[in-house]
């Protein structure tokens, strides 16, 4: 299992091809799998490998990228209840994440970066406020920008899939993060006057 790590150091992994980085997934196995799509940039849902482009498959300028295809586990078809099956570049893909090392027993701080359990996959956020002594979070999301209040139980620990590691974004730039977003609010309001 890849290491949670707060400097990427190249490691061997399993999900490690080569020196490029690209990794490679096997068939039936569970993954991550994010959007370029606009309104779903920043969330990663669950989904099973049904086909992976080996790195043995010949790759041309003058042939189209191979994608692999994935089947949602959350995400079904517009016409039924069928799970969703899609092409997806290969590059938005990702193992699970390491389970034991999410939930952080449920305790987050304030201007901690997090995923949260919000339509049918993980969203990328900032914890704004802790409530109800840490039973429950507000949670600031730029793409949409909204704030929202989630369980403790539906956060877990926002991690990044880095050159095949596992790594926590710093504290100190999830702030700066935040504070940009914050003083772009306050422009806007300034602006229209709302």
């Amino acid at each position: 299992m890849a290491g949670l790590d707060s400097n990427p150091q190249p490691q061997q992994n399993p999900h490690q091809q080569n020196q490029t980085s690209k990794a490679f997934f096997n068939k039936g196995e569970e993954v991550e799998v994010s959007s370029e799509q606009e309104g779903f940039r920043g969330a990663w849902y669950l989904a099973t490998i049904l086909d992976f482009p080996t790195p043995s498959q010949p790759q041309s300028a003058s042939e189209k990228k191979r994608k692999a295809i994935v089947q949602y586990k959350t995400l079904v078809t517009e016409d039924g209840p069928a799970p969703l099956l899609e092409q997806v570049d290969p590059q938005l893909i990702r193992p699970l994440p390491p389970q034991d090392s999410l939930r952080n027993g449920g305790v987050f701080q304030e201007n901690e970066a997090i995923d949260a359990s919000l339509r049918f996959g993980w969203w990328s956020g900032v914890v704004k406020k802790v409530l109800d002594r840490g039973a429950r979070y507000m949670v600031y999301f730029d793409n949409p920008p909204d704030v929202l209040d989630f369980d403790a139980k539906d956060l877990r620990i926002h991690l990044d899939w880095v050159d095949g590691n596992w790594v926590r974004p710093e504290m100190q730039q999830v702030f700066l993060i935040f504070l940009k977003l914050e003083l772009l609010k306050f422009a806007f309001l300034l602006f229209f006057g709302v």
